[in-house]
């Protein structure tokens, strides 16, 4: 049977949500299901000194739905950047080490925009954009909001 998961990154910290307990999440924490949304989830992590949370469900897929409604999703795209040595390239934003990334502009192609921000945000033309690597999904308190 395969275990669903989504994993949700609030800085350096990430919470995983999941259908079953494997031993991949043994050593999380877990964080208790009456929780309601991902503000109250993104409270309780910010102020525990762990750094992987676990909150196990039936559906994955529908938790993230439900737990997400209490926030704002901005969609992003960027990309994994090599050079000719295979050397990954990073940016320093916000105070920690990153892969480029931007915001999605409306009705624009997520591969698209994955090209345009890595090319903005690091002065580069990319030569060949490949396949999409994975999906995740981060969480951030924006400036003056509580």
């Amino acid at each position: 049977m395969q275990n669903t998961f989504y994993s949700i990154y609030f800085d350096e910290k990430q919470l995983v949500i999941a259908e079953t307990l494997s031993a991949a999440f043994s050593n999380y924490k877990t964080v208790n299901q009456e929780v309601a949304d991902l503000k109250s989830i993104y409270k309780f992590i910010r102020n525990d000194k762990n750094t992987q949370f676990l909150f196990l469900c039936r559906n994955a897929k529908s938790t993230l739905k439900k737990l997400s409604k209490s926030i704002k999703l901005i969609e992003a795209a960027g990309g994994l950047v090599r050079n000719e040595r295979k050397e990954c390239l990073v940016i320093f934003r916000n105070g920690v080490w990153d892969l480029p990334k931007g915001k999605i502009e409306e009705g624009e192609k997520t591969r698209k925009a994955a090209v345009r921000e890595v090319e903005e945000e690091c002065g580069i033309k990319v030569k060949k954009a490949g396949r999409k690597i994975c999906k995740t999904y981060h969480v951030y308190q924006m400036r003056n909001q509580e």
